[in-house]
């Protein structure tokens, strides 16, 4: 007499869970080679020298004075009338308000319906004949 067949050989079963189980099977395997490789690349990586970092940072000046330094009100009475008069400021200014008025048009273009009262009564006989 034979024995019983494990629940995934029976014919009916097989096509469920036969294939299935299969493919955890070679997921596990690929990952267990994913990760087999990834500990060899650590330890190659890990056995490199450090690299020489000697000439590529400047070289401090011991003898140089601190730099100074300033209060935030300091720097706001240093910089706001430098501001006002640059011209460069005035251009950037300028330049931001059109922006922002483009963006505001396009805003209220973008909110406007898409299809006009003529094209949205076609589509909708359209979708009543299909119906």
């Amino acid at each position: 007499m034979r024995p019983p067949a494990p629940p995934f050989s029976h014919p009916a079963r097989a096509g469920v869970l036969g294939r299935s189980a299969g493919i955890f099977r070679r997921s596990a395997g690929m990952f267990r080679r994913s990760a087999g490789m990834a500990m060899i690349c650590a330890a190659i990586t890990g056995c490199t020298p450090p690299p020489d970092l000697q000439g590529r940072v400047a070289p401090i000046d011991t003898s140089a004075p601190w730099p100074t330094l300033f209060s935030s009100a300091q720097l706001a009475q240093n910089t706001a009338p430098n501001a006002a008069r640059s011209s460069t400021f005035a251009t950037s200014t300028d330049g931001l308000a059109a922006r922002a008025a483009a963006l505001r048009a396009r805003a209220t273009r973008l909110n406007e319906p898409v299809l006009d009262a003529a094209s949205r009564r076609r589509l909708q006989a359209a979708i009543a004949r299909h119906n």
